[in-house]
């Protein structure tokens, strides 16, 4: 099963679904695809789309999925990445109206950097990264959380 996250701020997310639905109608893309699509208002006979899906059940789906395509925020990264999962990230642009401004691709520029996900940037190929995820094994993702905490609490403690 594949899961498509498109973010839940208040502008449409179109672009990513009518790539992968192209893939779907050649055949090339067969498997289930759920998609999670916020605000942006697509219908397709290839994608069962949940406009907001409660955190439990999406956390059950990341789970379940092989694929994780996601745009690029943070909290649908690290959800895919902390289970270890296979991410194509993609980022809203301020440009093409689909975000306030361009800060999604610092994300995907630093995680794709690290080997923790394959970016899908506006002027790639899809077909090319969806043959590129097949055979990518991204890196580990080590949260580093507990030592920011940890740094921050002995550091209350010296004051």
């Amino acid at each position: 099963m594949i899961l498509i996250l498109l973010g839940t701020i208040k502008l449409e997310f179109v672009r990513p679904l009518k790539e992968i639905e192209k893939l779907c109608k050649k055949g090339i893309i067969k498997d289930h695809i759920i998609v999670q699509s916020g605000f942006t208002n697509y219908t397709s006979k290839y994608f069962e789309v949940i406009p907001f899906i409660k955190p439990q059940r999406l956390e059950e789906l990341i789970e379940q999925s092989t694929l994780v395509i996601t745009h690029a925020g943070t909290g649908s990264v690290l959800s895919a990445l902390k289970k270890n999962k296979k991410i194509i990230a993609v980022a809203r642009y301020f440009e093409l109206n689909e975000h306030v401004d361009n800060h999604q691709l610092d994300l995907l520029n630093e995680f794709s950097k690290k080997g923790y996900i394959v970016p899908w940037y506006k002027e790639d190929n899809l077909l090319k990264i969806y043959h590129k995820i097949e055979t990518f094994e991204p890196k580990q993702y080590i949260s580093k959380k507990q030592y920011i905490l940890e740094y921050i609490q002995n550091y209350i403690k010296k004051i």
